[in-house]
């Protein structure tokens, strides 16, 4: 699977060449940080939770709570149309409270070929234990329609799990995804929905039940699964495993008609002293078939890691694990939870929970030495003030490299900030 290089249409880079040509000192100097969307009370969004996806130079995102019921909301940000214009935030939707809607998104969002909006909340729904929601766009001026596509429910040891996490697309519009909870031993599960037919209710199919006791256990909330050219799945676990320290797993398709999917666990955390522990965010490849991902505990210094899992050479058996950043806890950051992304010359960004000389959290960028080594930059120091602080969610990247993130707390009013750092 190729790295992740979001490209974004002429919009916005045409704003990013706008940029460009305005703050050449910056660019030149370094990093250049501006918060594009401040969350404020009364209805807007509160707690920005989940990374950013982008369509049509348009970017979206969710907040936990807040909203004009208090439940989070999904919210779009559109960049300036001209030179001195800011980023204008429009409420796609709010959650409602009741059983016939979701309540907390916790993961990003996802477009259908359509332009349809898919994502999933921790909780509500039929149950209350989460749902999977559609939203369609207004055919002309109207407002976003929602549809509860799926609700969780525990009935019994077989059931849908509970508290999802991010969704990943499949084949044929099968949309897949896992819980943190729920399942055979209460650890979660992955799953896949479809609809039955076209117009149809979707139905839900559990491909795996982690176990605990040696297996994983609890998939990770904060990122979500992903895929590679054969259509295999890999995704993370926050603990569990052998070593106590989480795992890496992967699943793989059912290799004959009627058979289930096959479950492997590729690396266990914790094997050794100063190993990683607890990873979380989502996984993403590079072009040599190598997966990057964090892990938010331990280390050598005990404040987290950006890790490399390497394949086995004859294609069987565990992975081998790099260690390509130990956090320090200082000014350099620490709890890592977001994951990384890719730019087109093969350095890695990501953000810190905590850390950084203020202790709100960090952005940095790892790049490659030629010698096996990784050098850390950090791009930006969150202060908890109306830049923001605790940076949560992931990163998303453009072709021009420019960094979009959330920060969960602080602004103006404490809810949180939308941030871009142009390289």
């Amino acid at each position: 699977m190729v790295s992740p290089r979001l490209v974004f249409t002429s919009r916005l880079v045409a704003v990013a060449v706008v940029c460009l040509v305005c703050s050449v000192t910056g660019w030149a100097s370094g990093p250049v940080f501006q918060v594009i969307h401040t969350f404020t009370t009364g209805g807007d969004g509160d707690y920005p939770y989940a990374s950013l996806i982008s369509r049509s130079g348009n970017l979206y995102g969710t907040t936990l709570n807040g909203g004009t019921f208090g439940n989070g909301c999904v919210f779009e940000l559109v960049p300036p149309t001209s030179s001195g214009a800011g980023w204008t935030e429009s409420i796609v939707y709010s959650f409602r409270s009741g059983s016939s809607d979701g309540q907390g998104p916790e993961a990003a969002l996802l477009f259908d070929k359509s332009g349809n909006l898919y994502g999933s909340t921790s909780s509500g729904g039929a149950s209350g234990l989460g749902a999977v929601f559609e939203l369609s766009p207004p055919t002309g001026s109207g407002a976003w329609t929602e549809t509860i596509i799926y609700s969780f429910a525990q009935v019994g040891k077989n059931n849908t799990g509970l508290s999802p996490t991010g969704l990943l697309w499949g084949p044929g519009g099968v949309l897949y995804g896992a819980t943190r909870f729920g399942g055979s031993e209460d650890y979660g599960n992955v799953y896949e929905i479809h609809p039955a037919a076209a117009g149809s209710a979707w139905l839900d199919k559990n491909l795996y039940f982690f176990t605990g006791s040696g297996g994983g256990q609890g998939p990770d909330y904060t990122g979500g699964l992903t895929s590679d050219a054969a259509g295999n799945l890999y995704g993370t676990t926050s603990n569990g495993g052998p070593y106590i320290g989480g795992q890496v797993f992967e699943m793989s398709p059912p290799a004959a008609p009627g058979s289930g999917w096959t479950e492997t666990a590729i690396y266990n955390f914790g094997q050794f002293q100063g190993d990683s522990q607890v990873p979380e965010g989502t996984l993403v490849f590079d072009t040599s078939g190598n997966l990057y991902g964090t892990a938010v505990s331990d280390g050598q210094y005990g404040y987290g890691t950006v890790f490399a899992l390497t394949p086995p050479a004859s294609g069987v058996g565990p992975w081998t694990e790099t260690i390509l950043y130990n956090f320090k806890g200082g000014s350099d950051g620490a709890v890592p939870q977001s994951g990384v992304v890719f730019d087109e010359a093969g350095n890695l960004y990501g953000a810190t929970f905590d850390g950084g000389s203020a202790n709100y959290g960090t952005v940095f960028e790892l790049s490659p030495s030629g010698d096996g080594t990784w050098n850390e930059s950090v791009l930006h120091t969150f202060t908890g003030k109306s830049d923001g602080g605790y940076p949560f969610a992931g990163l998303l990247i453009d072709h021009l490299g420019n960094l979009y993130g959330a920060a969960s707390s602080g602004g103006n009013y404490g809810l949180g900030t939308v941030f871009r750092i142009a390289p």
